[in-house]
């Protein structure tokens, strides 16, 4: 007897409203391999890697054994917290160094979103951007006390991904007031120069960023989120193009600028901050 089967259309759009419900796309990947095939991309879409095992197993499935399914994956979160805590003592160290690190990001061809920590092997980030696919990236720092060294790694990855992100968060990163300061007075940081591609900025958690007219430009900027952030924007004309902040602010519910009529002609957002209750999470 044969059995009718809807087309591989309607399967798709159906499988595609239980994109959420991992538990019930995995029971449809096995009903046979052409579920399995159209199941791929919904299961794969996003990965959650919150500690040792999960990167390992992940490591191991998309790197050497199932290496098609990468092309599959398109929004990837990391949590070096996880990852630190389980390594020591267990077979995981031998997954975490960086070559393999950086093995696991090529296997990923379409990965459009990656969320990580400044902990994790990020500086490989400024060797990968240039030429990947990522366009969304989450940066963070779970040490809330950041080195000189550390901040001139982060403006290496800004300049390594000028010309492809067009989204950027910057998550809980704190630069003590010495290290500003002697930054600003020595230059001596590296200049992630034209920031062409971003489009949008969310900031959350963060002090005294090293953004300067003479390092730094986001000429094409039309969103900028700010979170319990203290920013002062010097020479933000220079910094923004023809956008225009006329204040600084610590803490505000609100920031506003006045916009000419030129900026709105180029479609620049007005600029709000604002205290939420809950971090950004991931």
């Amino acid at each position: 007897m044969v059995v009718p089967e809807l087309p591989v259309e309607i399967v798709s759009q159906i499988l595609k409203q239980l994109r959420d419900d991992q538990y019930t796309l995995e029971k449809c990947s096995r009903v046979s391999r052409s579920f399995r095939a159209l199941c791929l991309p919904f299961l794969f879409h996003h990965l959650c890697i919150p500690n040792a095992d999960a990167y390992r197993h992940a490591f191991r499935l998309l790197v050497l054994e199932s290496p098609h399914i990468g092309r599959y994956v398109k929004q990837i979160a990391l949590d070096s917290r996880g990852l630190q805590t389980m390594v020591l003592g267990t077979e995981n160290i031998r997954w975490l160094d960086a070559d393999k690190f950086l093995m696991f990001l090529n296997a990923l061809p379409a990965l459009e979103v990656l969320r990580c920590d400044m902990d994790f092997y990020t500086g490989i980030l400024a060797s990968v951007l240039p030429n990947s696919s990522i366009t969304t990236l989450h940066l963070s720092d779970i040490r809330r006390n950041s080195s000189l060294d550390f901040v001139n790694l982060l403006m290496e990855i800004l300049k390594a991904g000028s010309q492809t992100i067009r989204s950027l968060t910057l998550q809980s990163i704190y630069v003590p007031d010495e290290i500003y300061y002697y930054a600003s007075m020595a230059r001596m940081l590296t200049a992630p120069g034209v920031l062409r591609a971003l489009e949008d900025m969310t900031l959350i958690q963060c002090t005294n960023l090293p953004f300067f007219h003479y390092n730094i430009q986001m000429p094409n900027i039309k969103t900028l989120e700010l979170i319990d952030t203290e920013w002062t924007f010097q020479d933000s004309t220079k910094v923004f193009g023809s956008l225009t902040l006329k204040s600084s602010f610590s803490n505000s519910r609100r920031l506003e600028y006045s916009m000419s009529k030129e900026d709105r002609f180029h479609g620049h957002a007005l600029v709000q901050a604002g205290i939420y209750d809950s971090y950004l999470m991931y």
